[in-house]
């Protein structure tokens, strides 16, 4: 466990830095197309500068992620209307799985409103879905559940919950395996398919909003 806890330390110092060097030239990068587009050019320009600025829109998460992620930036939590929130996400988790994936939601009514920093619960489902994709390998299914549900706390109160779940038939993964997936840099996919930090973050999100985070598999049962 310590040596986990050095490895998280170190990664959180080195991601607090990458985010806050990213975010310097990321704003260079908006000034400078925001200005090219105030220009009017020409239809063809204009797409590519759109194209840019959605780059960099998404650079803008994977920073925040990273700030996120280092501790150095504070979440904004908030109570969110769990269903409008959700909705609102499937075609995100639908877009990151692709086009060739089976992909199903099951968004139950009325769903408790919960407590959380909603752009970070958007990235935490688009994390899981990525590896649900990555696990399917272009030919298999994914699910995205929703449902209300209920704990008792150590004192005995009843809390109401939202249980969210992302699921797929996937290859699946052994016991051994399991322990690892939550290390910072730990990864089974190819060089360059993965940096291993994506479950780390999902962890730490979930903790930081007082949530429970469990993991089902099994070799060849996704």
């Amino acid at each position: 466990h310590t040596a986990v806890e050095q490895k998280m330390a170190l990664v959180n110092h080195l991601a607090g830095g990458i985010a806050h060097d990213l975010n310097n030239l990321l704003q260079v990068v908006v000034a400078c197309t925001e200005m090219a587009l105030l220009a009017a050019p020409e239809p063809v320009v204009a797409s590519k500068l759109h194209l840019i600025a959605d780059c960099v829109n998404r650079a803008g998460r994977m920073s925040s992620q990273l700030a996120s992620f280092s501790g150095r930036m504070q979440q904004n939590a908030q109570v969110l209307d769990t269903n409008a929130a959700l909705h609102d996400c499937v075609q995100l988790l639908q877009r990151a799985v692709g086009a060739e994936i089976a992909f199903e939601s099951r968004i139950a009514e009325n769903l408790h409103p919960v407590m959380a920093d909603r752009s970070q619960l958007e990235n935490t489902l688009i994390n899981l879905a990525i590896n649900a994709r990555d696990a399917v390998n272009g030919r298999g299914r994914v699910l995205f559940d929703a449902s209300n549900t209920c704990t008792t706390d150590a004192m005995g109160n009843v809390m109401e919950q939202v249980q969210m779940t992302l699921s797929d038939d996937g290859v699946g993964m052994d016991q051994a395996l399991q322990r690892k997936i939550f290390e910072p840099f730990f990864t089974t996919k190819a060089d360059g398919k993965g940096t291993g930090l994506g479950l780390p973050m999902v962890r730490r999100f979930v903790d930081a909003s007082n949530g429970q985070l469990t993991l089902q598999s099994a070799p060849g049962k996704g």
